[in-house]
């Protein structure tokens, strides 16, 4: 028969261990929606793309301003930094995903 305090440390011991547990799921899900979202605003970007060559040439009669205005590649600029922004929440999700199987 184990004494008062020690069931009390393990009660709270199990119990943090389910805090972190729930916390990590949580993490997961956000890398997932962001993940999720990445991808639908490269897709949006990628399909913009010949639209934003069109008005970044019409608009653009004398070189000056920003380079994004110059350049008829402003889609590709961004799809690109999407891209990259999707490969770091990809990353961060699988160490999240690596943490979540040690720990079982």
């Amino acid at each position: 028969m184990k004494s008062n305090d020690v069931q009390f440390a393990e009660i709270m011991k199990r119990s943090e261990q389910v805090k972190e547990h729930r916390q990590l799921v949580n993490k997961i899900t956000a890398d997932i929606l962001v993940a999720v979202l990445l991808i639908a605003m490269i897709a949006g970007a990628g399909l913009s793309v010949p639209t934003l060559k069109t008005t970044a040439v019409e608009m653009t009669e004398t070189p000056y301003g920003s380079i994004f205005l110059v350049t008829p590649y402003l889609g590709y600029v961004i799809v690109g930094l999407l891209a990259f922004a999707l490969g770091i929440c990809v990353t961060i999700l699988c160490i999240h995903i690596k943490k979540l199987k040690g720990k079982d």
